[in-house]
């Protein structure tokens, strides 16, 4: 599933990785302090086995997946939902 995200302004990694708003789940970076700047909604393209672009886009707001002990739930500001608004018109399901 393709998601929209926003780009942590410290670490540049997506919103979708981060457990609070000052830890990045990413080990790496778990310094701050970590933030979203307001409409910067991007597309995260996401690729299946083959190397083929998924291109249905995740809901604003719905979580998606099963990963254990947590799901990821994309942002659902008003930047995201424009962005994925604009996507599904441009015929991208």
């Amino acid at each position: 599933m393709t998601l929209i995200v926003h780009r942590c302004t410290h670490c540049h990694h997506p919103d979708v990785h981060h457990t609070g708003p000052h830890e990045c789940s990413w080990g790496h970076c778990r310094t701050g302090p970590h933030d979203f700047a307001p409409g910067t909604s991007e597309v995260l393209m996401t690729y299946g086995p083959t190397g083929d672009v998924i291109t249905t886009v995740a809901c604003p707001g719905e979580p998606y997946g099963d990963f254990g002990r947590f799901s990821f739930r994309p942002c659902a500001c008003d930047d995201c939902w424009d962005l994925y608004r604009a996507i599904r018109g441009g015929g991208v399901s």
